[in-house]
């Protein structure tokens, strides 16, 4: 059963994907995922959200661990060295603040 299959269900895998996201991304309850779709304007019960990260969540999680979609996708990443051992960052930009002791 590695393969997705949303056939048959009443809302669009966009809102079940949403839904599994909370659930596992934050670690949320049920009732919490129920509130923040309400809030979108979704009306999905807790015992909804329950189904769906007992059907779809082990088959997500895998996916991600196999290295599906990556999180860094279009962000900025900079990441600079500490003042005392490096005068730029990566990213080219020089280190304007200087530590004080």
């Amino acid at each position: 059963m590695d393969k997705l299959s949303y056939r048959r269900h009443r809302f669009p895998s966009i809102v079940i994907q949403q839904a599994i996201w909370l659930y596992f991304g934050f670690a949320l309850s049920y009732r919490n995922v129920e509130d923040m779709l309400a809030e979108r304007g979704i009306d999905v019960s807790y015992e909804t959200a329950r189904r769906w990260a007992l059907k779809f969540g082990t088959i997500i999680s895998r996916k991600l661990r196999r290295g599906g979609r990556g999180r860094t996708g279009g962000g900025i990443s900079m990441k600079c060295s500490s003042p005392s051992t490096a005068d730029s960052c990566t990213s080219g930009v020089p280190w304007t603040a200087k530590a004080r002791f």
